[in-house]
């Protein structure tokens, strides 16, 4: 009797398997068939002209952060687990989407799915946006395995609709929470790598973050477009003061650049901490806004300006150029002044010798001797792009916005020299392509790889976008002024 109880209560046990994992293998097949391929977007619209045009410029239009072909998807579909949710109901909103093909060649999404975070648990749900009637129809998502695939995707999810900004632009305004945690976190092993030459320094703390307890602020430049990225600034003020300063303004409008800044991140806080915090508000202006990942900058105040060319010298990955404003420091002793940083790794090093870096002060600033030391030094390391901005009415306070606009756009010029190169390229490229034509739309599909090359060698140029105008010349997408 015993053995016979034994024996069916197994068999329940594994048509409960049965059931589940069947239920959670329908949330994405496709007539009962596994997909052969997946697009992972921030819209449940996909523009399905752009599916044959794959580049980083047409997906960041498209809002697609991820694709997945038949050799890929299995790494997506993986992050489905076998379980139900204890959720009482559907969320409100979805953060992602996963639109899935039933063959590689498909234009047409054959189911799309809804993806937000499961409050409290780190797991993510999934329901089919379009069938689903009830928590009951949704699914669990493995947290740490979407999270891995979220990281291999471009950060910016934030909204392409330019009328959805038009109320913000040119004011101070604070980012809602929650806060995105930056993927580098200055624990003991990152202090101490990137902070302190490889040396342990027991008088500094790891960073102690919590974003929840943090204000992160962030001005939009008054043309800001998220059709097309804009430059970004990191502001590490020296007092508690978030907001940015009115005169960056002028300055910050004329580059299109987006200013970030967070309250109490000046010099009360521990360099760990203002350094993660930095860090952090980087990270959460990527998500939110279109920023060029080669157009991202730190500017700093006294204190702050310490911070800023620290950062500059050992995270030259993250900080492509920096203007030090009353203050800076380096991984060299000056006088009596110790460097704020030890000497960071070759790789980091070589890589910060190429970066601009610019320096505020006069001859009121008390800390006017110490940068110009310092600069000398950096110099004849073999810094090859500083300047010294010494304005002759300066003390140790913020500059005018003329001086602070002149310093920015020497920064700001190595980029717009590389981008001017690229230019000139792309039109190169296109002149060959539009020679002895008289209607320039593609009819071949070497006039397809040719247009879509320029597209992929030359984005955000002038030229890329015609050439997307000739491929897609009826989408909304290209309806650029």
């Amino acid at each position: 009797m015993k053995t016979k109880l034994h024996v069916n209560g197994l068999m329940i046990l594994v048509l409960c398997l049965v059931v589940m994992t069947a239920k959670g293998q329908d949330l994405y097949l496709i007539d009962g068939q596994r997909p052969r391929k997946a697009i992972l977007t921030t819209s449940p619209h996909l523009e399905n002209s752009l599916l044959a045009i794959e580049s980083a410029m047409t997906d960041a239009l498209g809002g697609i952060m991820r694709r997945y072909d038949r050799k890929k998807i299995s790494k997506l579909l993986g992050c489905f687990s076998r379980r139900q949710t204890s959720e009482e109901r559907l969320p409100g909103k979805a953060e992602f989407y996963v639109h899935l093909f039933a063959q590689e060649e498909d234009l047409e999404a054959r189911r799309v799915l809804a993806i937000a975070h499961e409050p409290g648990t780190g797991q993510y749900l999934a329901w089919d946006l379009i069938n689903a009637q009830s928590i009951e129809d949704a699914m669990v998502i493995n947290g740490k395995k979407f999270d891995r695939e979220l990281k291999t995707a471009p950060l910016f999810r934030g909204v392409l609709d330019p009328m959805s900004f038009e109320d913000i632009k040119g004011q101070d305004i604070m980012l809602g929470k929650p806060y995105r945690e930056a993927d580098l976190f200055m624990d003991k092993r990152t202090m101490k790598e990137r902070l302190h030459g490889g040396a342990i320094n027991r008088k500094r703390k790891p960073a102690m973050r919590n974003l929840l307890s943090e204000d992160i602020y962030v001005r939009l430049p008054m043309n800001y477009d998220p059709r097309e990225p804009a430059g970004l600034v990191v502001w590490c003020a020296a007092g508690a003061g978030g907001l940015i300063p009115s005169v960056f303004a002028p300055a910050l409008d004329a580059l299109n650049l987006i200013c970030v800044g967070v309250a109490n991140a000046g010099n009360q806080r521990p360099i760990g901490d203002r350094v993660q915090l930095m860090l952090d508000a980087r990270a959460n202006a990527i998500e939110r806004f279109h920023v060029d990942p080669q157009r991202i900058y730190m500017t700093g105040l006294s204190g702050g300006g310490r911070v800023t060319s620290s950062m500059a010298v050992c995270f030259p990955e993250y900080i492509r150029g920096s203007v030090s404003i009353v203050g800076f420091s380096s991984y060299e002793t000056f006088g009596q002044s110790i460097g704020t940083v030890g000497r960071p790794p070759v790789k980091w090093l070589a890589m910060a010798k190429d970066r601009p870096f610019a320096m505020i002060s006069g001859p009121d600033d008390f800390n006017n001797k110490e940068m110009k030391g310092r600069f000398g030094i950096l110099q004849r390391e073999g810094f090859r792009n500083m300047k010294f901005f010494d304005y002759p009415d300066l003390g140790h306070t913020l500059p005018t916005s003329e001086q602070f606009t002149e310093a920015l756009q020497w920064v700001d010029a190595f980029y717009q020299s590389q981008r001017q190169q690229s230019e000139s390229r792309a039109s190169l490229e296109f002149e060959g392509y539009r020679k002895d034509r008289i209607d320039l739309a593609p009819t071949t599909e070497r006039d397809r790889e040719t247009l879509i090359r320029i597209i992929e060698n030359h984005p955000w140029t002038e030229t890329s976008r015609a050439s997307l105008r000739l491929l897609i010349p009826d989408s909304e997408l290209v309806a650029w002024e």
